[in-house]
């Protein structure tokens, strides 16, 4: 399942959930209940809210009946996909492979061609031979493929690095991020490795 589809479902499980909650509220007021407050008896069907009862028909108390156990399943249900897209969106911020990060559910597929471990001392800046390269920023995004010279000019103008990282990819990729920063990247990338 794509990251995309994941979140369209996510999206329509919440949109689903609140509705339909919504809609009960509504039909509680119009109707003067709710089933599950509400009573038989003596073949008489009656909706309660706040203590108050209000005689209905059959068809009116099982619609309320109906209505009431599907908000008892879609509104908890909203509630826990929704917490779980705001944790995946806090604890993805700043992961390279997490499909939510810190820009709104952005799926950002040339993180992935980075190298679990990375080189300590990879090519940088006027070492990189290759031409044309495609550069990525820090955060993932697609800056495009470019001559190197273009490149080189993109990422003096952003004041970072150019880094070229050991890929198997046609054109390169270069990572366009600070030199101390993928330094440390790299350090930690070997320590967890």
């Amino acid at each position: 399942m794509t990251p995309k589809t994941l979140r369209r479902i996510c999206n329509v499980i919440i949109a689903v959930g609140l509705l339909n909650f919504a809609s009960f509220a509504v039909s509680c007021a119009i109707l003067g209940g709710d089933a599950v407050s509400g009573k038989i008896v003596g073949g008489r069907y009656y909706l309660g809210s706040h203590g108050r009862l209000t005689e209905v028909t059959r068809e009116k108390f099982r619609y309320s009946q109906a209505h009431a156990i599907s908000v008892f399943i879609t509104y908890p249900l909203a509630i826990l996909v929704g917490i779980f897209v705001y944790r995946k969106h806090r604890t993805g911020a700043g992961r390279k492979r997490d499909w939510i990060s810190s820009k709104q559910y952005v799926h950002r597929p040339y993180l992935d061609s980075i190298p679990a471990e990375l080189p300590l001392r990879p090519k940088i800046n006027d070492e990189i031979t290759a031409s044309p390269v495609r550069v990525i920023s820090g955060d993932g995004d697609d800056l495009g493929v470019m001559a190197i010279g273009d490149a080189l000019k993109l990422v003096g103008a952003r004041r970072e690095d150019l880094v070229e990282l050991n890929t198997p990819l046609k054109p390169p990729i270069c990572w366009s991020i600070d030199y101390g920063r993928y330094r440390a990247l790299a350090e930690q990338s070997r320590t967890s490795a």
